[in-house]
């Protein structure tokens, strides 16, 4: 167990003196986390083992794309203002849990929107074939 708690403040040691890091993990981390979060939807999907899964994979996409850009500006604005490399943390933490919860208790009205846009690419595609 202390190998752990010291570990981890080895880690905010290094955030704290490096803020950079955690403006690489707000750039780029997101887009690791999509790729290992959407690999075994799109293998369950092609399996056809779960019907959800187009839903599930919408709210989780809008999250990550919210949390991406938002998360990328604003932890760029702090960076070179000058904010400490835990308070980058914390901030990009609260954010991304803001973020989830909002997917979540909204998923509904988030999947009716996309649905709402889907359905016009599909009819707007519709009508352009047909002219």
């Amino acid at each position: 167990m202390m190998a752990f708690s010291s570990d981890f403040i080895s880690i905010l040691e290094t955030i704290e003196q490096q803020p950079v890091y955690v403006v690489l993990w707000a750039a780029f981390g997101m887009f690791f986390c999509s790729f290992a979060l959407f690999v075994p939807l799109i293998i369950l999907r092609k399996l056809n083992k779960a019907a959800k899964i187009e839903n599930v994979a919408g709210v989780i996409a809008g999250i990550m794309l919210l949390c991406w850009i938002a998360g990328f500006v604003t932890q760029i604005i702090l960076f070179f203002s000058g904010v400490s490399g835990i308070k980058l943390l914390l901030i990009w933490i609260a954010m991304f849990l803001t973020y989830v919860v909002f997917g979540v208790c909204n998923r509904k009205m988030i999947l009716k929107w996309g649905n709402s846009i889907t359905s016009k690419k599909r009819q707007h595609s519709k009508n352009s074939a047909e002219a």
